[in-house]
């Protein structure tokens, strides 16, 4: 697995030109002064893309969306509700889920995908990309 997933956020970015493709996948964690409740979140298990500002490469584990809630931002609502999701440029500039609006002008962010990765019924990540172009309806299925 941690070979295999960087090979496909990797292969998207070579091949269907995205800015940015990550992967998330569900992780639980019990902690041990309340040993009855188990969180479930999304962690950031691969990475791929690249700045067109300053060149920085996107590769990275960490950071601010290295751990999302189920539920929290478009990639928890992916995982929550088990549904894709598609938006345009103007849905991602001006939508409650986008963390930075401002990124997504800067970097020239015009599409966004994403799928909810389901294994035997149930969701165990998200596949999600950025687009400097639309993200057009076969791209959206073929993703899928």
């Amino acid at each position: 697995m941690d070979a295999l997933l960087p090979m496909i956020v990797s292969g998207l970015i070579d091949r269907a030109h995205f800015a940015l493709a990550r992967i998330w996948l569900i992780h639980s964690e019990t902690r041990v002064a309340d040993a009855e409740n188990e969180e479930r979140f999304l962690r950031l298990s691969a990475s791929a893309g690249s700045s067109q500002v300053d060149g920085r490469l996107w590769n990275g584990l960490d950071g601010e969306f290295a751990r999302i809630r189920i539920g929290k931002l478009k990639i928890g609502h992916i995982a929550q509700s088990g549904e894709p999701l598609k938006l345009n440029e103007h849905e991602i500039q001006h939508s409650h889920w986008t963390a930075y609006p401002d990124w997504v002008v800067r970097e020239g962010i015009k599409g966004f995908a994403g799928h909810p990765l389901i294994f035997r019924g149930e969701v165990v990540g998200v596949l999600a990309v950025f687009s400097r172009k639309p993200v057009l309806t076969q791209q959206f299925q073929w993703l899928r």
